[in-house]
């Protein structure tokens, strides 16, 4: 499996995935004119072999499709866990493409549920609804986005690090959404990389902490306001990892544009919800996905989907 997956820039026609320390993959782009869709070639290559002999590389043509679904074009020679691990994650290498054509940032958002959709227990244990496969899956995504976020009160109830552990990869911008940060020491001791705090009326920014200050609308900060001013910020991709009014805003206001759920086989009843969504009268205003797919996680399940929406 791969050990980290590097985004690339618009100038760039490559990444580069490791796999272990035998193999390597590039990735070609040839861009379609719509923004969702695009032709991606994979050349898998041997670390001791020469990048220019072609009789020692095997090649996949696959089709990028709605943001994250990744077809087969022709039969391809990579062995089926390479294949896999392609399609779940060389979609998110285009995210900086994404933004830059929609003058925002490109959101994920991330959250571990049980099957009767709780996050968490009534005392507010959550440890440990997600695997370790999601926890080796969120920190692979961390290195995959320029920026990780969540929100205040998930800050002081799990005091995260937000840096990447399981895998190789560069940590990604933490940042807090709310109005103070007081449990940031678990931040700062982890590691010196940037800390931005989103809010309307800061009141403890913190050593080390980068204030940004945007107006509330309706009590809450308009999360487009928060994308177009991260994108400004060159803060091109954002995981959206909680809490559950965090997550909701963005999903309610459809500034979520991959939605990733981990559904643990576990119930357990009264407790945290995973998303708190106001309520709707009719089935046909439901939040619905243009694409999804379901992938295993060790004994769960992810399913990975893209808001139904106009692209911009």
């Amino acid at each position: 499996m791969a050990d980290a997956i590097r985004g690339f820039e618009e100038s760039v026609d490559f990444c580069s995935i490791q796999f272990g320390a035998e193999e390597s993959v590039r990735i070609n782009s040839f861009l379609d004119p719509r923004p969702d869709c695009s032709t991606v070639v994979i050349v898998l290559n041997r670390k001791e072999k020469l990048l220019g002999d072609l009789s020692k590389r095997s090649e996949a043509c696959l089709r990028l499709k709605d943001v994250i679904q990744l077809s087969e074009m022709a039969p391809n020679p990579l062995p089926d866990e390479v294949l896999h691990l392609i399609k779940i994650y060389a979609p998110y290498c285009f995210a900086s493409l994404h933004s830059k054509r929609w003058k925002r940032a490109f959101s994920v958002s991330h959250l571990a549920q049980s099957l009767d959709g709780r996050i968490a227990t009534s005392s507010g244990d959550s440890r440990w609804i997600g695997s370790l496969g999601n926890c080796v899956h969120a920190h692979r995504m961390r290195s995959l986005c320029d920026g990780v976020l969540i929100g205040s009160r998930t800050l002081q109830r799990d005091c995260p690090q937000l840096t990447v552990r399981h895998v190789s990869g560069q940590n990604p911008t933490r940042i807090i959404v709310g109005s103070s940060v007081d449990a940031v020491d678990c931040l700062t001791q982890a590691s010196p990389d940037p800390i931005l705090l989103v809010g309307a009326d800061i009141q403890n920014q913190g050593d080390g902490v980068r204030s940004l200050r945007l107006r509330r609308k309706n009590g809450f900060i308009p999360t487009s306001v928060i994308l177009k001013t991260l994108h400004d910020m060159e803060i091109y991709s954002v995981y959206i990892e909680g809490g559950a009014i965090t997550l909701s805003q963005f999903l309610k206001d459809h500034n979520t544009d991959v939605l990733q759920l981990h559904i643990s086989p576990i119930m357990i009843g009264s407790g945290v919800s995973s998303l708190l969504l106001p309520p709707i009268q009719s089935i046909s205003a439901s939040i619905r996905f243009k694409s999804h797919l379901y992938t295993p996680v060790d004994d769960g399940i992810m399913f990975i989907g893209t808001l139904k929406r106009t692209w911009k």
